[in-house]
């Protein structure tokens, strides 16, 4: 989200470009710039625009493209994460309030944070949690008056899988010879990042 001095629409990809430069590790020059007019505000002396902006490396869309193509597919558009769910959100009629809320896309290495507030994307954060992140706090569970049950790759992606991540009354049950409690547990840790974030 970027907020620039109202100008004409001309203008505004070089101003963004100037301000980008801020925000990026790579030089602006290799960036695709691309933004949304979210809104206007007043301000003493004249008004602003308020803009979502989404910078990437043009090298990085290349390499999507190009593993779409390789797929048989052909791509017509690419967007960020945030502005697709957005329209996901916005498809189903979950966006309508003034309510703020953070939606997780908790991927195999990575989980995407989005904050909305009504249809207005507040925050955006992509980080190195994921599933894979859960089912490697799994591998050794500690049981209490048992000491530490190793587990396989495949046999703490099976136990994440049926009982996700065990609450309450859930945390009394067992999945074989493991407390759910011991599970609950085992995955706090890794809850605790995500909740940080």
């Amino acid at each position: 989200r970027l907020t620039l001095p109202e100008m004409s629409r001309a203008d505004i990809l070089p101003a963004l470009t100037l301000e980008c430069r801020k925000h990026v590790n790579f030089p602006i020059e290799e960036a695709e710039i691309r933004y949304e007019e979210v809104g206007r505000a007043e301000r003493t002396g004249g008004r602003d625009l308020l803009l979502l902006v989404s910078v990437a490396h043009r090298r990085r869309l290349a390499e999507v493209r190009e593993t779409l193509e390789s797929a048989g597919l052909i791509p017509k558009l690419l967007t960020i994460r945030p502005v697709a769910l957005r329209s996901l959100l916005q498809t189903v009629g979950a966006t309508a309030s003034d309510e703020v809320v953070a939606y997780l896309d908790i991927g195999g290495l990575n989980t995407h944070i989005m904050v909305l507030r009504g249809e207005d994307v507040r925050f955006s954060r992509e980080f190195g949690v994921g599933g894979a992140t859960l089912t490697e706090a799994l591998r050794s569970v500690v049981v209490p008056g048992q000491g530490t049950i190793e587990l396989s790759l495949e046999e703490a992606e099976a136990l994440k899988r049926a009982h996700g991540i065990p609450t309450g009354a859930e945390e009394s049950g067992t999945a074989g010879r493991i407390p759910l409690s011991a599970v609950s547990v085992m995955l706090r840790p890794t809850l605790e990042r995500l909740g940080r974030e």
